[in-house]
């Protein structure tokens, strides 16, 4: 398919020329079927041309050419979530991207994808008639973030949280691990707004 932007959709976020050198395993929130597409616009055309996609669990036949990819340099995208979400809510990860490091040696980093719903957007979009989504991409993780799937959970939630904050509300915040959006219809409501950055005056409500 394309490596493109989907339909509708412009991807925006953290600065894609901070991923590590070598192998990379990008673990990332599946909101949508068009989370995948989303993230690969975000990358580098070098990294887009060498970027395997899976979503968990991985069947065993793969997993082995992914770890085998990883270890040549190349990169793989992991949905740890499995297929998308019915409600663009953060679902469970599995262990799939933690057994795939631990096998590759790959650095790990996490993607956070934020208003990836709002295809049919309700609010008003960007000059170029596209609503935002938010695409971030964190640092590699290191420790536990390697072997442990709630990390890179906490990671991915992180990364949704800075998208939708100020700088200001980032610092402030106590809390190790974000607050989450509620799941069911209020979350729906809330992922087919474009995702504004964090701040902005038309930024989407959160409901609570």
């Amino acid at each position: 398919g394309s490596l493109t932007n989907p339909r509708g959709l412009r991807a925006e976020g953290g600065d894609p020329a901070r991923l590590p050198s070598g192998g990379v395993l990008l673990v990332a929130n599946h909101p949508t079927a068009a989370a995948a597409r989303l993230v690969l616009a975000r990358l580098p055309w070098a990294r887009r041309v060498r970027t395997s996609v899976v979503a968990a669990p991985i069947p065993a036949g793969r997993f082995d050419r992914l770890a085998q990819r990883l270890r040549d340099g190349g990169t793989v995208l992991v949905f740890p979530e499995g297929p998308p979400s019915a409600d663009g809510g953060l679902g469970e990860f599995g262990d799939d991207a933690v057994r795939l490091a631990t096998r590759s040696g790959a650095q790990v980093v996490p993607v956070g994808i934020r208003g990836a719903l709002s295809a049919g957007g309700r609010e008003r979009r960007g000059v170029d008639g596209r609503a935002r989504v938010g695409v971030r991409l964190g640092d590699p993780l290191t420790g536990a973030g390697l072997t442990g799937a709630a990390e890179q959970r906490a990671a991915v939630q992180a990364l949704l949280t800075e998208d939708a904050e100020t700088w200001w509300q980032v610092q402030r915040r106590s809390d190790p691990v974000p607050a989450e959006q509620p799941h069911g219809w209020r979350q729906t409501w809330a992922q087919t707004a474009p995702a504004r950055r964090g701040g902005m005056k038309d930024a989407p409500r959160i409901w609570r």
